[in-house]
């Protein structure tokens, strides 16, 4: 791929500038030209240019080429060829902007040592060496947060539009949703009920036992009641479903006499056994359906890990004609494996055999991986705090050299600047509180100056960290909900104290101008805080109206069908029982049989309205079911479900889409700090594919198991 030439204006400005740097300043410093000197430069000079040319294409070589022509040049020309290390600067990053970050973190260790290399080939001292060093590991520092956090935003922002694009889709998918679950639970429920009064009295009309009818009517009336009041329960909009157990297993087998039931081991999940009721129930109505007489058997057996259901018959005849409503098994199916587990229904010997196996526990719910996401930041910039003034401190002629008459000052002054920078860590956690640790640190370091406990030059490395009391000023203004205003004026406050401490003359006048000059660039940080949190706000604004959207299309579809149901099956149900009590068990037929007919005709209408399967899906992590759905895989949910960011949704749809196998399971956790998608291994080049994504998105693949991948991604 050859790069674009958008690409040329930076190498070809350091090219100018490496250029016009030969005659003026050996001039200036009255050294002569070295025309060797001068050719070496310029071969050098081009290399590293021509490499500046892939940065974005090829970021890695790029900044290997930049380090191979600046250490020889930085080495052994010295000032001759001072851009060699710019050039390298501008290739990582590009490394750290285009790469995850991992590769990032070896560049940066590549550019220290080569830095450091470089020092020690032009004969510097120990002192030299380390602070150099630490300069170099300052210097990566602020380049990979530059890097990550380009990075970042650049990825939320497409996932951001590429939501807002898609929020007309959320609202249709979400009603589509709502079908399917009405039309699962009129299968499962009032459908249940009336197929039972169907089988019994059409059994009862055709032998003409007088005890039969008697029976099927005190049937028919108890029956009826209960379909009443399921459909009831769907036309008054009530989403309270009864969950169900295996208690209720019990109760339900010992309304069939003919069933031999087993159930061993304990009483496991309430999800589980949930789903285990849904199975016997369903494989129970299609054994009255279609295997009449036939004996029954169910068996339950839970343990530690799993819990398996298994209802067989010997076979049968059908019972009655026209009762099945079509689809009961594959929503079964769909729902055992959404859960995790196994299903199976097929014929077995001269019957039927149902067979479903679901996990008896939950999976882990998991935390955050360590150094990974938005902390992973807050502790390069930790890191940047540390090492930026104490690499400044040891550069030659800055002080006194401290490594040649250490004392118990000098490692005072660390821990006391280790303390300053620590509260960059939590900035994002508790930014009031940082802002106090930080500034509580610096009147300590103040302190122990005074009392002569650390160097007297200590407190001239203040200037070498002050950005990092604007990024905590920035982030009061960022992560705190009420007025954060006193803490930029308490930053300025007390670093103003701290460089009047030390002057003569009218302390308290100079006091009130270092202050005030300091305060502008503190609130200056503090607004532009408050300028990102409020776009923040705008993001879940708009996320909170695509989501009303939803719960209307929601709300709307569920009263539709709610009118429907009034006026066919209710009605239908409710002649059943006037029929029953009056004794006409032919008209108890005739009206259970037409109400089976109206659900049916439902059920058809509602599986049918959902959209076109050569439309997406949108992109958030509702639609990775419906993704999962058309690929014959499976979506497990896990923990409480809550919203989170846009950008999170879409990175996560992203992330599911090449996780995603047919036959598989997806399970998607959320965590107290994200979520967690974990699914069987894929290959690797798409396991490559999966840690570019996360890690585009703040995220990482935090477990790649023989058989499994896991990848987080930051809430």
């Amino acid at each position: 791929m050859r790069p674009r030439w958008r690409e040329a204006p930076l190498p070809a400005a350091l090219a100018v500038l490496q250029a016009l740097w030969w005659p003026l300043v050996p001039g200036w410093l009255g050294e002569p030209a070295d025309g060797t000197a001068i050719a070496l430069a310029a071969a050098g000079t081009a290399v590293a240019c021509a490499a500046l040319l892939w940065r974005r294409i090829a970021p890695g070589p790029a900044l290997v080429a930049t380090l191979a022509a600046a250490v020889p040049l930085g080495a052994g020309l010295g000032e001759r060829a001072p851009f060699g290390f710019v050039a390298a600067a501008f290739a990582f990053l590009a490394l750290a902007t285009h790469r995850t970050a991992g590769v990032a973190a070896l560049g940066g260790l590549g550019t220290v040592v080569a830095l450091t290399a470089t020092v020690a080939l032009r004969g510097g001292s120990p002192r030299a060496l380390i602070g150099y060093a630490l300069i170099a590991v300052a210097g990566a520092a602020a380049g990979w947060v530059w890097g990550r956090s380009r990075r970042r935003r650049r990825t939320d922002a497409a996932a951001v539009a590429v939501f807002d694009a898609e929020a007309p889709a959320i609202a249709l998918y979400a009603a589509a949703g709502e079908r399917r679950r009405l039309a699962a639970e009129l299968h499962d429920v009032a459908a249940h009920r009336l197929t039972g009064i169907v089988v019994s009295a059409a059994a009862a009309h055709r032998l003409g036992d007088p005890e039969l009818v008697a029976e099927a009517g005190r049937h028919a009336i108890e029956a009826g009641r209960q379909a009443l009041a399921e459909l009831d329960r769907l036309a008054d909009l009530d989403e309270d479903v009864p969950a169900g157990g295996l208690d209720d297993v019990d109760t339900l087998v010992a309304e069939r006499p003919e069933v031999t039931y087993t159930r061993t081991g304990g009483a496991g999940p309430v999800e589980a056994g949930a789903l285990a009721y849904r199975v016997v129930r369903e494989a129970l109505t299609n054994t009255a359906r279609y295997a009449g007489g036939a004996p029954v058997s169910v068996r339950i057996a839970a343990d530690a890990e799993r819990l398996a259901v298994t209802v067989a018959d010997s076979g049968g005849t059908p019972a009655a004609a026209g009762v099945g409503s079509g689809g009961g098994l594959a929503g079964l199916r769909e729902a055992v494996r959404a859960a995790g587990g196994t299903f199976d229904a097929g014929p077995e010997g001269t019957g039927w055999t149902v067979r479903a196996v679901l996990p008896a526990t939950a999976p882990a719910p998991g935390r955050r991986p360590a150094w990974r996401g938005p902390a992973a930041l807050d502790w390069a910039l930790t890191v940047l705090a540390i090492a930026l003034p104490l690499g400044a401190g040891l550069l030659p002629g800055s002080s006194p050299d401290p490594l040649s008459h250490p004392d118990p000052g000098t490692a005072l002054l660390m821990l006391l600047l280790v303390l300053f920078a620590a509260p960059l860590r939590w900035r994002r956690l508790a930014p009031m509180r940082a802002v106090l640790a930080n500034l509580a640190a610096l009147l300590a370091w103040l302190g122990a100056e005074v009392a002569g406990w650390t160097p007297a030059e200590g407190t001239d490395l203040l200037g070498w960290t002050l950005w990092a009391q604007l990024v905590l000023a920035y982030s009061v203004g960022a992560y705190r909900t009420r007025r954060g205003w006193p803490a930029p004026l308490a930053i300025a406050a007390v670093d103003g104290f701290v460089f009047v401490s030390g002057l003569t003359g009218d302390v308290v006048a100079g006091w009130v101008i270092f202050s005030t000059v300091l305060a502008g660039p503190a609130l200056l940080a503090w607004a532009i805080g408050i300028l990102v949190r409020a776009r923040r706000r705008r993001i879940a604004a708009r996320r909170a109206t695509v989501e009303a959207d939803a719960v209307a299309a929601v709300e709307t579809e569920r009263r539709r069908i709610a009118a429907g149901l009034r006026v066919t099956a209710r009605r239908h149900a409710e002649a059943v029982v006037d029929a029953a009590e009056a004794g006409r068990l032919s008209d108890v037929l005739t009206e259970a049989r037409a109400g089976l007919a109206a659900m049916r005709e439902l059920l058809t209408e509602l599986r049918a309205g959902g959209i076109d399967a050569g439309h997406e899906p949108p992109p958030t992590i509702a639609g990775v079911a419906v993704l999962a759905a058309r690929r014959r895989a499976t979506v497990r949910y896990s923990g409480s479900r809550r919203a989170i960011a846009p950008e999170m949704e879409v990175a996560a749809y992203r992330l599911a889409d090449l996780m995603l196998r047919a036959d598989g399971t997806l399970t998607v956790t959320y965590l107290v700090d994200g979520v967690r998608l974990t699914a069987p291994r894929p290959d690797g080049v798409e396991v490559r594919r999966l840690r570019a994504l996360a890690d585009a998105a703040g995220g990482a693949v935090t477990a790649a198991a023989a058989d499994s991948t896991s990848v987080w991604l930051p809430g």
